[in-house]
């Protein structure tokens, strides 16, 4: 049986991850519609809770551990979120809401213990609790919502699976079209992924580069941060690289209803004036929307279809509307 403050914490900690882990599968939807696998309580997690009583509620009264709690309840639904819908952006407001709902759900907690007389009252009174718990998280969840007339809950985009994947980094750079040599330093990967594999490839092979996303390992070249956050300061990158990262999102933004267009339009025009001259910007997918009113005497715009081998110029396509795979923009002056 665990004596310390330090070991209880560890404990509940690794019951928190195992339930993130059972439930990894499920989607927004399930949370919203409280799926009762998250309703199912382990038997040996409730003996545990049970049995440490005095241990847990000192924990909990203890601020720097409670937030420290929390905080793991948050970073795992941050990760549930982005590998269920990457287009949901919890942003740091977004994040305090939750701090704030979770930190009332522990308070919850530690009632539940202080005041359950035997085990059967405490698994009662802990099961009402998680009940209450998801019905606060779902909602949150509606908070997102697009309602519209004739809405359907299961047609809403923010409840849908728009899942991300981390691709090999010898895959990233033959879909763009590069080789390490032809990179400018410093490279910088908008949209890493968590592990920041490319980034990890291209600083084994010597060359400087830094990963940024939402969620990321502890790693010295791989930074946590929304992109929004991020101070573009002008000629400061040589390379950058986005790979189903940040064109996906624009591109989402310039069709939702209620998206955020001319912020990602904005933030656009900091990533090109922040490259180096003669540096470029390399993602995928196209944004033909906005590549076409880029001014010709500061950047020149390359356009290739995955099927392609050469890219073609600006000027060359029919329909400048028609959306490619992959889009080099470089900065002239």
């Amino acid at each position: 049986m665990p004596d310390t403050k330090s070991e209880i914490f560890n404990k509940l900690a690794s019951y928190v991850l195992r339930r993130y882990q059972v439930n990894a599968r499920k989607s927004m939807l399930d949370v919203y519609q409280v799926d009762r696998d998250f309703l199912r309580l382990e038997k040996d997690n409730l003996e545990f809770m049970y049995e440490n009583r005095p241990g847990i509620i000192a924990i909990l009264n203890d601020p720097e551990y409670s937030i420290d709690l929390a905080g793991v309840f948050v970073r795992s639904s941050l990760e549930f979120t982005y590998s269920s819908n990457q287009f949901v952006n919890l942003n740091q407001d977004e994040q305090q809401r939750l701090i704030a709902m979770y930190c009332n759900y522990l308070q919850g907690m530690k009632m539940v213990l202080q005041e359950s007389g035997t085990f059967a009252e405490f698994e009662k009174d802990f099961s009402n609790l998680v009940k209450e718990h998801f019905k606060d998280l779902s909602n949150n969840i509606s908070r997102f919502f697009d309602r519209e007339t004739g809405w359907q809950v299961q047609e809403n985009i923010i409840l849908k699976q728009v899942v991300c994947s981390e691709y090999t980094p010898e895959f990233q750079l033959d879909l763009l079209g590069l080789k390490k040599e032809d990179l400018i330093e410093p490279v910088l990967d908008l949209g890493c992924g968590k592990n920041g594999t490319l980034v990890k490839y291209l600083r084994q092979s010597g060359i400087k580069a830094i990963g940024v996303d939402r969620i990321v390992d502890q790693d010295p070249s791989l930074r946590e941060a929304d992109w929004f956050d991020i101070d573009f300061k002008t000629d400061s990158w040589g390379t950058v690289i986005s790979h189903m990262a940040f064109s996906n999102h624009f591109a989402f933004h310039h069709r939702y209803k209620n998206g955020r267009p001319r912020q990602y339009a904005s933030l656009y025009m900091e990533i090109l004036n922040s490259l180096k001259p003669t540096g470029s910007f390399i993602y995928s997918p196209g944004l033909p929307f906005i590549e076409q009113y880029l001014p010709d005497d500061r950047f020149s715009v390359q356009r290739q279809a995955i099927s392609e081998k050469n890219p073609t110029q600006r000027d060359a396509p029919s329909n400048p509307d028609r959306q490619a795979d992959v889009v080099k923009v470089k900065k002239l002056i």
